[in-house]
């Protein structure tokens, strides 16, 4: 449910990315969901430690929606590089003419 109610909000800005951007906007996005698993696991870890609690606890922020979020704007941005080259392939934009190979004079 979290993703549908972000995703008004989130495909304007996506779209405004320009393609040449999207993968590196997609890696950038890869790191920070690590940055948030690590730094996430390790600050409940240690808080669960200290209020009395199992530290496997920490396991959990996986599930957290809002540190899913950088893998659903990653998969919106492979959404977008698949709609700009099905609109390439429409207008026939990079397509290369296929031409016979001269034989090689010896």
């Amino acid at each position: 449910m979290f993703f549908y109610l972000c995703f008004p909000a989130l495909a304007p800005r996506v779209q405004r990315i320009k393609l040449e951007n999207l993968r590196a906007f997609a890696l950038v996005m890869y790191v920070l969901q690590l940055a948030i698993m690590i730094g996430g696991s390790v600050v409940l870890g240690i808080a669960a430690t200290f209020v009395g609690l199992d530290p496997g606890m920490a396991y959990w922020v996986r599930a957290w929606p809002p540190a899913r979020l950088p893998i659903f704007v990653m998969g919106m941005c492979c959404g977008m590089e698949r709609l700009h080259a099905a609109h390439a392939r429409e207008k026939g934009v990079g397509q290369v003419e296929h031409t016979p190979s001269q034989p090689v004079q010896k």
